[in-house]
């Protein structure tokens, strides 16, 4: 009882988090941060009787973007379950893909969002980048045009796979614009505990102008590898695993 009191506590803390970090697109709706590793329980569930879940926990990568209509706030209809399904909409990236779930962050270009790729399992790094089409008025009316009309996520969704490029290319922890540039942040590509989880150093390019265009829309570079412009010269092993980065005069990174 009281594992599952616990469990509820964690669930009830992780949605909260998910709806302070909602980020306003300044249109009528309310677009939500990144679907990402919610929290950890039980594979089975709270009231679970898999043996396999009597000693461990199993962290949940959630693949489901909320978007809610700014009306959804009201005491009134935030009470109202019949009333809340019309302010709500809901996009299931898994439906497309099991893999396109666990994305480290989220940023709005114009009429675009993007999800960074991070793990989409435990241990298992994504390589598989989103755009959103957020419509000609919000997200909330470009999703009910388009279930309206029998579509579904795929249609307002592009995916764009890295690894086509190289298949070092995936688990990054953020990105930023520059530019027409998105630039990826680094985080990790591999399961390695033997060195500490060091991570990776490539840094991702992507001109937004040329989303689908693997050969000519994406460039790379392994900051950990490359010679520098500086005394000493030589490329520097510990550029690698980062925690976050953002754009000035110079593109500057988070270790």
């Amino acid at each position: 009882m009281l594992m599952m009191i616990v469990m509820l506590m964690i669930m009830m803390m992780m949605m909260m988090m998910i709806v302070i970090r909602g980020d306003n697109i300044d249109d009528d709706f309310i677009y939500f941060d990144s679907p990402f590793l919610t929290f950890s329980g039980p594979v089975g569930g709270i009231r679970s009787e898999l043996f396999v879940d009597a000693n461990r926990l199993t962290p949940y990568f959630y693949s489901v973007m909320i978007c809610i209509d700014e009306t959804g706030w009201n005491e009134e209809i935030a009470s109202n379950k019949t009333a809340l399904q019309h302010v709500i909409q809901l996009m299931d990236f898994s439906t497309m893909d099991d893999d396109l779930r666990g994305f480290s962050d989220a940023l709005r270009v114009g009429r675009y969002a993007y999800l960074s790729p991070c793990s989409y399992s435990q241990n298992i790094f994504s390589s598989k980048l989103i755009r959103i089409d957020l419509g000609d008025i919000d997200i909330g009316t470009k999703l009910i045009e388009t279930y309206d009309s029998g579509g579904t996520v795929r249609n307002v969704v592009d995916i764009l796979d890295l690894s086509k490029k190289n298949p070092d290319l995936k688990g990054f922890s953020g990105l930023f614009m520059s530019g027409q540039n998105l630039i990826l942040v680094p985080f990790r590509n591999k399961y390695e505990p033997q060195n500490g989880h060091r991570g990776h150093g490539n840094v991702v390019r992507i001109n937004m102008n040329l989303f689908n265009d693997v050969d000519k829309g994406i460039e790379y570079i392994d900051v950990s590898s490359v010679t520098r412009a500086q005394i000493p010269s030589f490329g520097d092993t510990n550029l690698r695993g980062f925690s976050g980065g953002f754009a000035s005069k110079f593109i500057s990174f988070d270790e």
